[in-house]
């Protein structure tokens, strides 16, 4: 197992395209009209990189969007093909990968819309792999977030 993010970037070395698409793998009521909506922002030049956010809490998704656009997580994006490419290796480990995408984007000035996307959920942790095992890795998601919020952002930021 080498983890989601070497999973993006095998897909993204298998395609030519500008624009790259990804959505988290176990999804209920993902439409057609969702990855249309998170298309349509970037194709038409409006935007470098769009983030559909889930509507499982109102505005909650927004409201930290404005606050901290780092900790937005979402595997629901579409963004060009440069701004993932251009990112380093280390930022693409596991659960890194969104924050490091959010990273990137703002240390690149990129231009990015949230969006958010009602009528679709994620098979949780907990019930994808039992209450104790799902809990622990909830658990070591968040102390990775919050460990990738406090120290690989200064370091990127010092690099670039």
């Amino acid at each position: 197992y080498r983890g989601k993010g070497e999973a993006v970037r095998t897909g993204i070395a298998a395609t030519t395209a500008p624009i790259i698409v990804m959505v988290d793998a176990d999804l209920l009521g993902l439409t057609v009209d969702h990855i249309q909506a998170l298309v349509r922002p970037v194709s038409a030049g409006a935007a470098d990189m769009v983030v559909g956010l889930r509507d499982r809490f109102g505005l909650i998704g927004r409201m930290v969007a404005r606050i901290d656009p780092l900790l937005v997580i979402s595997g629901q994006r579409c963004l060009r093909r440069e701004i993932i490419e251009a990112m380093p290796p280390e930022l693409t480990r596991n659960w890194w990968l969104e924050i490091g995408m959010n990273a990137h984007a703002k240390l690149r000035k990129a231009r990015v819309q949230y969006l958010n996307l009602h009528g679709y959920d994620p098979v949780v942790k907990e019930v994808k792999w039992g209450l104790l095992r799902g809990l622990w890795a909830r658990i070591r998601m968040i102390a990775i977030f919050i460990y990738v919020r406090l120290v690989i952002w200064h370091k990127l930021r010092s690099v670039m």
